[in-house]
């Protein structure tokens, strides 16, 4: 079921958080897995697909491989726009194809639109007065412990929700 996946992802993914966030404040870099490896890419790659395909939500996985591998803020940022660019692409064409693409929903997109365009201008903001390094890590790591509570929390609703 959708709720159990979500609520195993958001435990992982708080783990993981909270694994590199206890590791960084003892003067280390959080690395829980082998980044650097050709095939962890791929498995990863793998994983976030899945998930998207699944539950909507393959973005944990990869901004969880990206932080492991240390990148500096630039090439983090490029890498993960290009993935998350490539994945819309890919959902956008099997949403048309399965008829997900309404008036309705076009509509909601509109009305969210605004909203989308201004969080992205805040975050060009923030990246330009964040200091790239430590800091930058561990906001990343914060907004994917949000995003980790927040799968929890619908999990948690949807095991409430059964029947």
């Amino acid at each position: 079921a959708p709720w159990g996946g979500r609520l195993a992802l958001g435990f992982v993914v708080l783990a993981f958080v909270a694994y590199s966030l206890r590791t960084d404040l003892r003067g280390g870099r959080g690395r829980p897995w082998r980044a650097d490896v050709p095939a962890t890419g791929g498995l990863v790659g793998l994983t976030s697909g899945l998930l998207q395909g699944w539950l909507g939500t393959g973005g944990p996985p990869i901004v969880a491989y990206l932080t492991n591998l240390g990148l500096d803020r630039g090439t983090f940022v490029v890498a993960f726009s290009a993935t998350a660019l490539l994945s819309d692409i890919f959902r956008s064409i099997a949403y048309a194809y399965s008829g997900y693409w309404t008036g309705g929903v076009l509509g909601l997109y509109l009305v969210s639109l605004p909203v989308a365009v201004g969080g992205f201008l805040v975050g060009m903001l923030l990246r330009r007065v964040l200091p790239a390094g430590v800091l930058f890590r561990r906001v990343i790591l914060g907004l994917l412990g949000v995003n980790g509570a927040a799968l929890v929390i619908r999990g948690l609703q949807g095991w409430v929700a059964q029947p």
